[in-house]
């Protein structure tokens, strides 16, 4: 009798919205017949060896003894099945049965171990010469491919991964017995392997990830998402996720989750779409390569096995609304918010669901705090009164939990993380007085990275007088000058949450005030190799070498006269190559001839580098 490991990953009855119960109830049915007896013993997670099989017996045959085999298929992949007997003949058919029920049962559901795609009662097999002299030969049936969810949605009356018990016939076409009598002899045990059918959901801007459960699972395992509404696992040239999925990883490889059990997948982390449902494939050892070498053109054919056929992606997202000496209030907007839902904040050092998160402790606030009741058993906005007067500020970037029911105080009861505006704390680019200020952006890429030009009024080296007040100092003249000073730049290089201010540049050395920028134009360094545009993403685009922007201000030299001005700068590397940094200068200007006349005087820069920029 074989020893089978099962690994449990997430529950039937776990869900965090109440709205992925797709398969809970098939999920249940597939471990009940997997685990048997053990089924009350099951822990989430965990690994338990099982056994359903029962000792194979003669039977009707006197020979039936020498049939007893053992075999293990895996889903998705072929399942051939290979005895060894004195007595085998081509006619002899073969069904594999629900260990429950023995050999001579109908040969319909629930009796049939009636897997999608699978060839069950094969009514005739192969012969194959003996592997050695003296040994008997071998027959093989061939049951096919194994599928689950590719030809139709799964139900509880479809097998799962387990134990099944294979059933020899010595005549499939006898007519001196009932069909359901045509496989009477107990001839060994079948074991399919892969994982259970379940329920999955994530929430998009955070990490996904999950535990599966099944048998026989293994570092070769990979998971592949399509879009519901485009095909069915297994289904052959279903298209790829679209670029708002950027950021998951698609496939995804099997993962261990300790001691050896490949049953964890990290999907990474991704904004996507709010309420979108994907179809959660499988497969065990997929192909990386199409057969000639090239790249593998058709990833949706080689994923056969549903394991979730709405995987549900939430987006929880919240509007903090908390003033000193008044209410703290937290609207949270996604599904299932009950009337016994709650939110739990922690400090951004935890994370949702981790036993060992522990609530913040902030005067007046009531944490964990449930939802006003919304009068409706399910809604989609939950109202939280976390404190009527609002005495101390809770700590910066603290996160939102939240759980649909939860037993006690413990952050496990708290698994959805809620995204939120978090605001983060000023940075300093210039200590001293500045009075106007603008922001362009130059760029941003998909790894978070920024890039951003601030021009400002430096008045810390405004003139100590002006046309209007003479010998006074000009910062006084706030009809004229209270925001001027001479017009300064600042690059921001911004990575995630964290931007780094270069060195300042004084562009005018005049006053002015009222900055404005508006980015013109990139240059780029000549592309070499294979050009493929936006295509291929960040990784195949080179790195802007300077820009060009028009910055528009008020000049006020002579505050009577104010006038509009504009003028060209460049942003572009500067200091030695070891500490590069990023500055903003006034463009440089050559002119054909001196003095220019008009703008048709002006000639380019640089025209060996076929841009379209003009400086």
């Amino acid at each position: 009798v074989p020893l089978v490991i099962l690994v449990t990953g997430q529950s039937w009855a776990f869900g965090i919205s109440d709205t992925t119960s797709t398969y809970s109830g098939v999920y249940r049915a597939q471990l009940e017949y997997a685990a048997a007896g053990l089924f009350s013993q099951l822990q989430f997670p965990s690994s338990i060896n099982i056994t359903n099989a029962t000792p194979s017996g003669c039977g009707y045959n006197k020979h039936a003894c020498d049939l007893v085999g053992e075999v293990f298929c895996i889903l998705g992949e072929s399942c051939i099945v290979r005895l060894n007997g004195t007595v085998l003949r081509a006619a002899n058919g073969l069904k594999v049965a629900r260990s429950t029920y023995g050999c001579v049962a109908p040969l319909s559901q629930p009796f049939l171990a009636t897997f999608e795609n699978l060839q069950n009662p094969k009514v005739s097999c192969v012969r194959q010469a003996a592997v050695k002299p003296g040994y008997p030969p071998s027959h093989l049936w061939d049951l096919g491919r194994p599928t689950r969810g590719r030809l139709g949605a799964v139900n509880a009356s479809e097998s799962g991964p387990g134990v099944y018990t294979l059933c020899w016939g010595p005549n499939t076409s006898s007519t001196s017995v009932t069909p359901d009598q045509l496989y009477p002899v107990d001839a060994g045990v079948l074991t399919m392997l892969g994982p259970f059918a379940m329920d999955f959901e994530c929430s998009l801007h955070f990490p996904c990830s999950f535990l599966i459960s099944g048998i026989g699972l293994s570092s070769s395992n990979k998971v592949y998402l399509i879009e519901s509404s485009v095909g069915r696992c297994g289904m052959p040239g279903l298209p790829k996720l679209d670029a708002e999925w950027k950021g998951m990883h698609n496939p995804a490889a099997a993962m261990d989750s300790g001691g050896g059990v490949w049953n964890f997948y990290n999907l990474g982390q991704t904004i996507g779409k709010s309420g979108a449902a994907h179809r959660l494939c499988w497969a065990h050892d997929p192909a990386v390569a199409d057969p000639d070498g090239t790249p593998l053109s058709d990833y949706s054919a080689q994923y056969q096995v549903e394991i979730d056929p709405d995987f549900i992606w939430i987006r929880f997202t919240a509007v903090v609304d908390c003033v000193l000496g008044r209410e703290c209030i937290i609207t949270v907007y996604g599904v299932g918010m009950g009337p016994t839902s709650q939110i739990m904040l922690i400090p951004s050092t935890g994370r949702c669901g981790n036993n060992e998160a522990v609530p913040i402790s902030t005067s007046g606030f009531t944490n964990p705090q449930q939802v006003i009741d919304p009068g409706v058993p399910s809604s989609s906005v939950g109202v939280y009164l976390m404190s009527t007067s609002t005495t101390e500020e809770p700590p910066n970037g603290f996160r939102i939990c939240w759980g649909p029911n939860p037993a006690n105080a413990s952050a496990v009861n708290f698994p959805l993380e809620v995204f939120y505006p978090i605001v983060h704390p000023p940075v300093v680019f210039f200590a001293g007085r500045v009075g106007s200020i603008a922001l362009a952006r130059l760029e941003s890429d998909r790894r978070s990275r920024h890039k951003a030009l601030v021009l400002y009024s430096d008045t810390t080296r405004l003139p100590s007088q002006t046309v209007a007040w003479g010998a006074y100092d000009a910062r006084l003249d706030y009809e004229c000058c209270g925001n001027a000073g001479l017009a300064a730049a600042v690059v921001l290089d911004v990575l995630h949450n964290s931007p780094r201010p270069s060195s300042s540049h004084i562009f005018q050395d005049r006053p002015v005030d009222d900055l404005a920028a508006a980015v013109l134009s990139v240059r780029e360094p000549l592309r070499q190799g294979l050009q493929c545009s936006g295509a291929c993403g960040d990784e195949f685009t080179s790195p802007p070498t300077d820009y060009v922007l028009a910055s528009g201000f008020r000049d006020l030299a002579n505050p009577v006269r104010a006038p509009s001005s504009v003028m060209l700068l460049k942003v572009e590397p500067d200091g030695p190559f070891w500490a590069q940094t990023w500055a903003a200068h006034r463009a440089r200007q050559h002119f054909a001839k001196m003095p220019p006349s008009d703008i048709s005087w002006h000639s380019v820069e640089a025209r060996q580098c076929a841009t379209s920029d003009p400086l």
